[in-house]
C-alpha cells in the first residue's frame, strides 16, 4: 500500500515537469506573409523587419496573375551570401525543379521553397542565425539575377513586427 502513494506522487511530479517544459518555455516566433507582385517580377513586401526571435515562419504565396503562368520561389540567403547565390543561378540547370534540387542543402541558403505555380503557397520555418540583414531571392532563372527579384529580411532586437 505504501508503494502506491509514492508511485502516484512520482507520476504527478513527472507530469508537472513535462507541462512546465511544454508551456513555460514556449518558443518565440514571428509570422511573415510574403507574396509576389500581381503583374510583375518582385516581392510584396520588398522589406520585412522582425525582432530577434527563436523562429521565423514565412508563408510565401505566388500571387502573380494566373494568365502569366509564371513560377516563383523564395530562398533566404545566408548573411553576405546573396551575391554568390544569385551568381550561381547562371551555372545551374534552368529547369525549375532541377535547379531547386541542386540548391537544396547549399550553405548559401538558410531556408527555401520549391518552385510555385500561380496561386500556390508554401510555408518555410527557420531559426535566424543572428541579428542582421538577410536577402530573400527568387531562384527561378532570370528573376533575381536579371530582373532584381530580391527583398530584405532585417532581424534585430528591438525591431517591431510589421
Amino acid at each position: 500500500m505504501k508503494s502506491r502513494p509514492a508511485l502516484a506522487v512520482a507520476l504527478v511530479s513527472l507530469s508537472l515537469v513535462t507541462c512546465a517544459q511544454t508551456f513555460g518555455g514556449a518558443p518565440r516566433e514571428v509570422l511573415i506573409r510574403l507574396g509576389t507582385q500581381r503583374y510583375g517580377v518582385g516581392f510584396d513586401p520588398e522589406e520585412v523587419r522582425v525582432p530577434l526571435v527563436e523562429k521565423v515562419r514565412i508563408v510565401f504565396r505566388n500571387d502573380v496573375d494566373p494568365s502569366w503562368q509564371m513560377v516563383h520561389s523564395v530562398a533566404i540567403a545566408a548573411q553576405g551570401r546573396e551575391t554568390a547565390l544569385i551568381a550561381s543561378l547562371r551555372f545551374l540547370p534552368h529547369e525549375d525543379h532541377a535547379l531547386h534540387e541542386a540548391l537544396r542543402g547549399s550553405p548559401d541558403i538558410i531556408a527555401m521553397t520549391g518552385p510555385l505555380a500561380p496561386g500556390a503557397s508554401e510555408v518555410i520555418e527557420f531559426l535566424p542565425p543572428g541579428p542582421g540583414t538577410y536577402e530573400y531571392v527568387c531562384l527561378v532563372p532570370g528573376h533575381a539575377d536579371r530582373m532584381g527579384m530580391v527583398g530584405r529580411l532585417i532581424v534585430g532586437a528591438g525591431v517591431a513586427t510589421r
